[in-house]
């Protein structure tokens, strides 16, 4: 008669749970030294320590005994498109901003389901086109992003969703008038003023007459706990500042940094290509603020 060895079960659920453990002391301890050593250690050897960062998560996932989820990527996936590899972290943060874009468009009269081609550009692996997958059969996705590794990831894994690469200036291949829904979440608040100019003409060309366009912006509050006071101060004289910071720098293009708006300078510069709806402070994940555009018919 079979019989069950209670001891090799009680090691292995023991090894998993050690590890796990580990994981979870190391993400404490990094919270609490963090600010301690950034000043000292040298940038460097700070990609060196995130690699590990995402290399911990991988093992412990992969020790897991519970099914991946099919619209789940790669710890290492996950940091390129948040800075953070966590699951549970990933698909919150996910899960809100389709949330919080649902909020927004209550000035419209229209929720998300109501749009029949929906872009999100600058989409990433999909961290919030998955929290869509349940839609109508009449409603369309569509996706695009310049990271060509995660387009491709979205286009073996996403079959909901018409994915593609788009350059990092304009014009794209899509043609006018396409979406009555495009959405950009963690895009302007990377680029600089020139590239948000070209890219809101482009916007302007891809959406539908009437159609709504939602853009995430870093706004006062989070100015406020980035930037040191002088820098406050040329934003506050600018309302608009472009900063590379050495962080980002390590990873991305110059182009590609981390840019602050103030509402008064949104609401008078984007005009110029869209009707400003309203902005919404701390609209997404109660950090970045929100824009809601529409296009002048």
């Amino acid at each position: 008669m079979f019989e069950i060895d209670y001891c090799i079960i009680f090691t292995i659920y023991y090894k998993y749970a050690l590890a796990y453990f580990s994981l979870a002391l190391a993400l404490i301890l990094m919270k609490f030294i963090r600010k301690l050593l950034r000043p000292i250690v040298p940038k460097a050897f700070v990609p060196h320590a995130f690699r590990g960062w995402v290399w911990g998560v991988t093992f412990c996932e992969s020790l897991s005994l519970c099914r991946r989820e099919p619209f789940l990527p790669l710890p290492r996936l996950r940091f390129k498109v948040s800075g953070n590899p966590q699951k549970r972290q990933y698909l919150a943060v996910g899960q809100q901003i389709k949330d919080d874009l649902q909020t927004a468009l209550k000035p419209t009269g229209k929720r998300l389901y109501d749009f029949k081609n929906i872009l999100d550009f600058g989409c990433g692996c999909g961290r919030t086109l998955i929290w869509l997958r349940n839609k109508p059969d009449d409603c369309r996705l569509f996706g695009s992003d310049t990271d060509g590794e995660l387009i491709d990831w979205c286009q073996k894994h996403l079959d909901f969703v018409e994915c593609r690469v788009n350059p990092p200036l304009p014009p794209t291949d899509y043609p006018d008038d396409k979406f009555d829904l495009i959405f950009l979440i963690s895009v302007f608040t990377h680029l600089d003023e020139e590239y948000q100019r070209q890219w809101l003409a482009e916007l302007n060309r891809i959406a539908q007459p009437s159609g709504i366009v939602l853009i995430s912006v870093h706004g006062p509050t989070v100015a406020r706990q980035k930037l040191p006071p002088d820098l406050q101060r040329t934003l506050a004289e600018r309302g608009a500042l472009f900063y590379a910071d050495s962080f980002w720098k390590l990873y991305f293009s110059e182009y590609y940094q981390t840019s602050f708006h103030t509402p008064e300078y949104i609401k008078n510069t984007w005009s110029q290509y869209f009707d400003v709806i309203d902005y919404v402070e701390q609209g997404i994940n109660n950090w970045h603020d929100l824009v809601v555009l529409k296009k002048v018919c």
